[in-house]
């Protein structure tokens, strides 16, 4: 052997220092008993697209009574041929993709239950009064308004997300929760929510009842379809499943400020009701919406997933018209600035710091409606302010629920992959809609896809277009990008989405306080092997930073649930200033794991961040204890004295069993050293997860690759990664 050669086995073996982590998981199951009732649903065809809208006369009352006749489709301009119309109510139902989820896709979508869905969303920026009156306004809409099909959850914000209470048709824990986000203190908001291992052994209990009501109730052909008992079980089921993943994305989502941690909440109560088709609202009470400079493009990144997720927000100002409910500071701002109003008119002068305060208050409150007007309007639902009877404006949220028309249409320009504006108009005068702006028309390459009418940001359209292009570009700004595979569940297992990008390689625009301001955007598509696309992120990113940081790298990381099979990740980084954009494509496998022994993929480790305990209790692969691992996706490792080269991975052992586990170091396809590796016992998550390090001295600059190799129970799982080794 060569003496090098072994200097670096005896080196590597030395050096090896596996460190067992522990990891959390954080499930919330949003409970829906659903009950039989006959339906009006809107089927479509391949080709077409489905669209919904809601439709009021000039004093804001439901129009019921609209016919295909008195509307035109305007579909980038072009009139469109209505193929199917109707007006609907009970909106959410399940499909034949969310019953196959359970194991459960031989039930007939058309047999179970439809129903409405309501978060109901308290923010700690409101003052006594404020709480008072969100409170009242609630209540009302509770006792008075809720439909024996609407599901609705409370949630208060206070720094963290509290799921006082997931989705029921149950008033009176409806009214209790509401009472404890509105009177009550954060060890009361503690204490109501439910720790994660209750809420993971509900998620379980759920899946096991689900499968046990199907088979006793029959689902193949010829059957009615589920009893009402077992199609309730389905929909908790389906529900445990589906806000226990987006949760998790709200949790491990930035909280250093209030207005990241609010952004990142409302992004997690969006992705869980993303999962169901239908119109969905979010009841959301605040006297101040959190957004500045630095979270904008979160702002926009919540009203751009609320759209393709159909959720609408009904925003309600409860500074109403009084002072006395105002915010402390803003309401002595206004006086202050009342008071510089007549003096001016006396002295004819007024002092720079009074001018000052009168421009802030006047932008603060401007600002704040502005930004909350904004959030209903675009996402097709309605801003209250001004006003301290708040039951008309709960009315009309019941109204818009229960009752909207959903309609299809054939684009006469077909699927072209590309963002498509949609103009509603009507032949009856007076009328107004509310509804989304746009969809993108996705192709349909598979047999019986349909082109639902989620709309497309404007900021992805250049980039969806790229990425669907015959000759993808690779001549725009450079990124790099990976994918990881964690397989908790076998079935369904859990995939990182990490796309890296140097901040140093735009053009930077001097900014205000000598920072520098750049503008990127970045999107990933997940396909299966068909070509549908089953997943897609993105994020536009308009940045003032300081010139700094223009040495560090912006880290783009999703999250999402995939079946085995043969996926490709396509990523897309574009410039708007230069209209300039890179595709990226990279094979992705999710392989058909034993149920008994798994391994995670294998991540170089480029650095850790300490996280608060909120992002800690998250269900993040990537978060164990207090930190979060940031992997690298292949830049090489520099060396310096104390310079660590450290993997991260993730064991998943049969019960009961701890594997064995052995590292093997390749270059140039030679083994260099194979070290077994003693683990220990599962944590009481049943995983093992680990982080072994060594000293970066021991490796001479070159490629290098490692093999990670488990065996338990007679079963085998490997995993592999490659890493370079810089001479410098």
């Amino acid at each position: 052997m060569n003496p090098r050669r072994s200097i670096l086995i005896d080196r590597l073996a030395a050096a090896l220092a596996p460190i067992a982590l522990a990891a959390s998981s954080l499930l919330l199951p949003g409970l829906l008993r659903a009950q039989q009732t006959p339906q009006t649903v809107i089927t479509a065809t391949a080709g077409e697209v489905l669209y919904d809208m809601v439709v009021t006369d000039k004093h804001g009352r439901v129009v019921k009574d609209l016919t295909p006749s008195e509307v035109e489709i305007l579909d980038n301009g072009v009139p469109q041929k209505i193929k199917s119309f109707a007006l609907v109510s009970r909106s959410v139902h399940l499909t034949a993709a969310d019953l196959a989820t359970i194991g459960a896709g031989s039930i007939a979508p058309s047999t179970l239950p439809g129903f409405n869905m309501v978060a109901i969303v308290f923010d700690h920026n409101m003052d006594a009064s404020g709480t008072v009156l969100a409170r009242q306004a609630a209540e009302t809409w509770v006792k008075k308004d809720m439909g024996p099909r609407d599901y609705a959850a409370v949630y208060r914000f206070d720094q963290l997300s509290y799921p006082l209470q997931t989705f029921t048709t149950d008033k009176a824990a409806l009214l209790r929760a509401i009472n404890v986000a509105t009177n009550g203190s954060s060890r009361q908001f503690r204490d109501l929510t439910q720790t994660a291992n209750q809420l993971e052994q509900q998620a379980t209990q759920l899946q096991q009842q689900a499968e046990a009501s199907v088979g006793a109730t029959g689902s193949g052909p010829g059957t009615a379809g589920p009893s009402t008992t077992a199609a309730a079980t389905l929909a908790e089921a389906i529900m445990a499943r589906m806000v226990a993943q987006s949760e998790a994305f709200a949790a491990s989502g930035e909280t250093t400020d209030a207005s990241r941690s609010t952004m990142n909440d409302f992004l997690g109560i969006v992705h869980a009701l993303a999962r169901l088709p239908g119109r969905k609202a979010i009841l959301y009470f605040t006297e101040w919406l959190p957004v500045n400079a630095n979270t904008d493009f979160l702002f926009k990144d919540v009203i751009n997933d609320a759209n393709r997720a159909n959720v609408s927000f009904y925003a309600i100002d409860t500074a109403g018209l009084n002072l006395a409910t105002e915010n402390g500071e803003i309401a002595s701002n206004l006086n202050n600035a009342a008071g510089i109003s007549r003096t001016e008119q006396n002295v004819g002068a007024v002092s720079m710091a009074q001018a000052n305060e009168s421009e802030t208050t006047e932008n603060v409150q401007y600002d704040s409606k502005h930004l909350m007007s904004d959030l209903a309007a675009s996402t097709g639902g309605i801003f209250v302010a001004n006003t301290n009877d708040l039951e008309g404006p709960m009315r009309e949220l019941e109204a818009d629920i229960d009752d909207h028309y959903e309609l299809s249409w054939i684009p006469s320009s077909g699927l072209d992959d590309k963002f498509h504006t949609v103009e509603i108009r009507f032949t009856r005068p007076g009328l107004r809609v509310r509804a989304r702006t746009g969809y993108f028309a996705g192709s349909a390459p598979a047999a019986g896809a349909v082109a639902t009418a989620a709309p497309a940001a404007a900021f992805e359209a250049p980039m969806l277009e790229l990425a669907n292009s015959a000759s993808p570009s690779t001549g725009g700004p450079v990124f790099r990008q990976s994918a990881l595979v964690f397989p908790a569940n076998p079935s369904l297992q859990t995939v990182e989405i990490l796309m890296q990008v140097p901040l140093g390689d735009f053009a930077a625009a001097p900014a205000a306080g000598g920072k520098v301001a750049e503008h990127f955007s970045v999107l990933a598509l997940i396909k299966n092997a068909q070509g549908q696309q089953v997943g897609k992120f993105s994020q536009d990113l308009p940045l003032t930073l300081p010139a700094s940081a223009l040495k560090q790298n912006f880290l783009f990381e999703r999250t999402l649930q995939l079946a085995p099979g043969q996926y490709q990740l396509e990523g897309v980084l574009y410039e708007p200033g230069k209209k300039a954009g890179t595709v990226k494509q990279t094979p992705l496998t999710i392989g058909a794991d034993s149920a008994a022994l798994r391994l995670s993929s294998i991540a170089v480790v480029a650095n850790v961040i300490k996280l608060d305990k909120a992002a800690s209790a998250a269900d993040n692969p990537l978060h164990y204890q207090s930190v979060r691992i940031l992997p690298n996706l292949g830049e090489p490792l520099v060396k310096s004295p104390n310079a660590r080269l450290t993997f991260y991975f993730v064991v998943y052992p049969p019960k009961g069993v701890t594997p064995t586990l052995t590292m093997t170091f390749l270059q140039s396809g030679q083994t260099l050293a194979q070290i077994p590796v003693q683990l220990p016992a599962p944590d009481p998550q049943g995983k093992i997860v680990l982080s072994p390090a060594f000293p970066l001295a021991s490796f001479p600059a070159g490629d290098y690759t490692v093999v990670v190799k488990t065996e338990a129970g007679g079963e085998t799982a490997t995993q592999s990664a490659n890493f370079t080794v810089s001479g410098q």
